[in-house]
């Protein structure tokens, strides 16, 4: 009851908080800078704000990218994927090294433990991170079905290469997996500035190296993808492609296995690692 009652009081802290809901309208306002449309007769990509607000209805009508849940699925873009390391450490690293410049960190372990600090911690970080990108794509899916396309503003032969309206079932079941997959990404995004944290105090330079990691890492996987001769298909699509993997390979049974062990790893390698930095230290985690 004490983990449960620890855990409470730092998610309530957490989640009426600047940052928690900063982390919500950035997620929001990101998901508009993906991809909805391309328009392969002049080559130019049409963001989802550009679709939204450029774009008339009879031209959405003609072709059935415009249909909202298929705007709504590629709300992980490019920008949004980089930046998410940032943003997902909004909930967590502002409150946390708060708490350890002000020394108020050292009352609370006496009350808590070690373990039990390091642990709410952990859990508050990564459900947090989760919850705000989930519910800023819940608000982008929301607007979404508002103002692009629906199953009745097909006519029947585009409606045939889409979703119609008696696969209702199957549609419902595409739009869970995506908010699984958003929640996940969004856990994911935020154990690299909670690694950070227990070695940084520093709020800014926690979230500026994992967006530095996060360019770099996006570099090398443009690098290997660049090699044809190299099986680039495990070692890239793992760690921040997590989101779009678990939509696409849902029923690629073993390699939805390995991306999930390596992505499990990762997460108990990183929350290992900041116990054991965090309990050694003599100043009670200060």
């Amino acid at each position: 009851m004490k983990t449960i009652n620890t855990i409470t009081q730092d998610m309530k802290k957490t989640v009426f908080s600047f940052g928690f809901w900063a982390c919500v309208v950035l997620t929001f306002v990101l998901c508009f800078t993906s991809v909805a449309y391309t328009d392969f007769d002049t080559g130019k990509q049409y963001s989802a704000f550009e679709a939204a607000f450029t774009l008339d209805m009879d031209f959405m009508k003609k072709h059935h990218e415009f249909f909202w849940y298929t705007v709504f699925s590629g709300c992980i873009g490019q920008y949004l994927s980089m930046l998410l390391p940032i943003i997902t450490a909004f909930p967590f690293i502002p409150n946390f090294c708060a708490e350890r410049n002000s020394g108020l960190i050292r009352y609370t372990i006496i009350r808590t433990g070690k373990l039990r600090y390091c642990f709410s911690k952990f859990i508050t970080a990564l459900i947090c991170g989760g919850i705000a990108v989930l519910m800023g794509t819940l608000l982008f899916g929301g607007f979404c079905y508002l103002r692009f396309l629906k199953p009745d503003d097909f006519s029947e032969l585009v409606a045939m290469g889409g979703v119609l309206p008696e696969r209702f079932e199957i549609l419902t079941m595409s739009v869970r997996r995506n908010l699984l997959g958003t929640f996940l990404f969004g856990m994911i995004s935020a154990v690299p500035a909670f690694l950070l944290s227990a070695f940084i105090k520093n709020r800014y330079i926690i979230t500026c190296i994992p967006f530095m990691a996060m360019y770099m890492y996006s570099t090398v996987i443009q690098k290997i993808y660049a090699d044809k001769n190299y099986d680039w298909d495990f070692y890239t699509k793992n760690f921040y492609l997590f989101h779009d993997s678990l939509l696409n390979y849902w029923n690629a049974g073993d390699y939805l296995y390995r991306l999930v062990i390596f992505n499990v790893s990762a997460v108990v390698i990183s929350f290992v690692v900041f116990c054991f930095a965090m309990c050694r230290k003599a100043d009670v985690g200060q």
